[in-house]
């Protein structure tokens, strides 16, 4: 039978089986270490968020100036199985839905095109409205998580040290973002006087105007010198706290100026209640999340970070220390070493029993056999992922 025939063949030409049964292991052996080796698979989340803030506006202003709107632009894509709103006082939410049968690859396209069309209904949301925020980032998950600690340091200190940490560690082999969480956002203060603005004879009117002309920002045009192009550039825009303290009012009746600091308290301070709030072993902190490219390998990128942190770690002050909260590339590897075990050990058990049932001879070669499907196995499912 064929069979047979092939079995023969295979005797006759044993130089030939030798050389594809070493091509094909090798190619096994290839195929298992360039497979995406990651802790969680990847998935897509068809859905997408577009949140509008309108300070001061209750539920049904929101509705009617905001919503409708953002809502008529949305239904307008080809792509959309339907949208679902929320309006509350002073923010919209649009809930995007997308059809599922739209691949994956499809998406980055999808979610461009729908900020196209918030961006493009700006103009049509009322003055203090907006601008709307389009979130579809919700499927992404971070393989490395590290803490960023610093006695002494202040949060301000910490989110500049963490942004330096974000720039280098982006170039990281098989990374393919780097987020910043536990960011305390500031606010400048003008905490004011009633009895200090009555006593100037002063209303706040006056103090908004003072603010908005000296922070306002325009284009003050070119000048022609010659070859040369200069552009023109005013100072004036604030850049410190002081800047703004020293915003000039008007006179006193002594000839000196009045400055805002003189009418109201001008200070920084963080949001308050915070948003997030990070803790690293009972310590006020920063953390680090970097993920995985998609069909990456996390052990490659933990390698490469690990050199990274080293490298960042010498080229900081004292006093800041980067933790491990969570480190996937160990974890995979740790499960990788546990099957190769396992995998070697039922090889083992398997040749032991045919050597003692079969004899040497039979044994090698069902053992080989079964070495050769698992290394070809490894091979097609490499080649389905590529």
């Amino acid at each position: 039978g064929t069979g047979m025939n092939i079995t023969k063949w295979a005797i006759n030409n044993k130089n030939t089986v030798l050389i594809f049964s070493i091509i094909i292991i090798l190619g096994g052996i290839s195929a298992y270490t360039q497979l995406g080796k990651l802790k969680n698979p990847t998935f897509t989340i068809q859905t997408a968020l577009v949140v509008t803030e309108f300070p001061g506006a209750s539920a049904r202003e929101v509705e009617r100036l905001v919503t409708d709107p953002l809502e008529k632009a949305v239904q307008a894509m080809g792509q959309l199985k339907h949208v679902r709103s929320r309006s509350e006082a002073g923010r919209s939410t649009l809930f995007v839905d997308i059809k599922d049968d739209n691949p994956p690859s499809a998406m980055p396209q999808i979610w461009t095109d729908l900020r196209e069309r918030i961006r493009d209904t700006q103009d049509q949301l009322p003055s203090g409205a907006g601008p709307s925020d389009v979130m579809d980032h919700f499927g992404r998950s971070y393989g490395i998580l590290l803490a960023l600690t610093g006695e002494g340091y202040s949060m301000r200190e910490l989110r500049h040290y963490a942004n330096f940490m974000k720039k280098r560690l982006k170039k990281c082999d098989d990374a393919q973002g780097v987020t910043i969480f536990g960011i305390q956002e500031e606010r400048i203060v003008l905490e004011i006087s009633h009895e200090r603005l009555a006593a100037l004879h002063m209303d706040l009117a006056q103090i908004h105007k003072a603010i908005k002309a000296q922070n306002y920002m325009t284009d003050y045009g070119h000048l022609n010198a010659g070859d040369h192009r200069i552009r023109i550039h005013p100072t004036g825009n604030f850049e410190r706290v002081e800047d703004i303290q020293n915003i000039v009012l008007g006179g006193r009746p002594d000839g000196a100026f009045l400055r805002l600091g003189d009418v109201m308290d001008v200070r920084r301070e963080y949001v308050d209640p915070p948003q997030v709030l990070f803790r690293m072993n009972g310590e006020p902190a920063l953390a680090i999340g970097i993920s995985t490219v998609k069909d990456g390998n996390t052990v490659v990128l933990g390698a490469s970070v690990k050199k990274g942190v080293k490298s960042l770690t010498a080229q900081m002050p004292a006093g800041l220390h980067v933790s491990i909260v969570n480190f996937q590339a160990d974890v995979v590897m740790e499960s990788i070493n546990t099957f190769i075990v396992a995998l070697l050990q039922a090889i083992g058990i398997v040749l032991g029993v045919l050597l003692i049932a079969l004899g040497y001879r039979s044994a090698i070669v069902i053992t080989n056999g079964l070495i050769f499907n698992i290394c070809r196995a490894g091979q097609q499912v490499g080649n389905r992922i590529q």
